[in-house]
């Protein structure tokens, strides 16, 4: 793992002012050793119940890479025709644009939750409270991945535009439970700078 694996001394909080969401990779491909460090920090998250509702499937197969992203577009396109007629162009060119990306990241990993039914169920109060927790401890994950990654010197890119083909890639995966996001990983091509923050002074009430 140490010859695969190089660490920056670094603390969280560093870690934290450090992590930017990239959108330009080198070729480079990472190790699956990589992946399994990530992935191992993402399921060291707290998680409600300690029910640890997260499973991930990681596409790094260049071949396996195309038909993913090419069951994507197909999904944007009928996003696009169907099911957000109307919408701002610009939003499904964004999503159009997240599709490039993946196209060219050395792995994408896809984040699903066998304890959430997909988008549309009907759920009662109880369920539906259970599955804001579920999707809360599956963010925690997802940071956990996006942090570790920054100390091993990678760079990631989470990804909620795999909603516009939500469809077709549950079904191409064979999957019975929400696909909650994505994450693009790869050597950054790319330094970008901290996009601006709202002043804590706007956000917080003290008490």
């Amino acid at each position: 793992m140490s010859e695969i694996v190089n660490y920056k001394m670094m603390t969280v909080t560093q870690a934290i002012k450090d992590r930017r969401s990239i959108r330009k990779f080198k070729p480079d491909r990472i190790a699956k050793q990589q992946i399994e460090l990530l992935i191992s920090s993402a399921c060291a998250a707290p998680s409600g119940k300690n029910r640890q509702p997260w499973e991930f499937i990681v596409v790094m197969d260049e071949i396996e890479r195309d038909k993913v992203c090419n069951v994507m577009e197909q999904g944007i396109d009928q996003s696009e025709k169907e099911r957000f007629v109307g919408t701002q162009p610009a939003i499904i060119s964004s999503a159009r644009n997240t599709l490039s990306i993946m196209r060219k990241a050395p792995a994408t990993v896809f984040i699903f939750s066998p304890d959430i039914p997909h988008i549309g169920t009907p759920r009662t109060l109880l369920e539906s409270l259970y599955d804001l927790a579920f999707v809360q401890s599956i963010g925690a994950a997802i940071q956990n991945m996006l942090l570790s990654a920054v100390e091993i010197g990678l760079g990631s890119l989470w990804i909620c535009d795999v909603y516009f083909a939500y469809e077709e890639l549950v079904k191409y995966f064979q999957q019975d439970g929400l696909m909650v996001a994505a994450v693009s990983l790869g050597v950054p091509d790319e330094m970008p700078g901290m996009r601006p923050r709202k002043p804590i002074e706007e956000l917080v009430q003290w008490r």
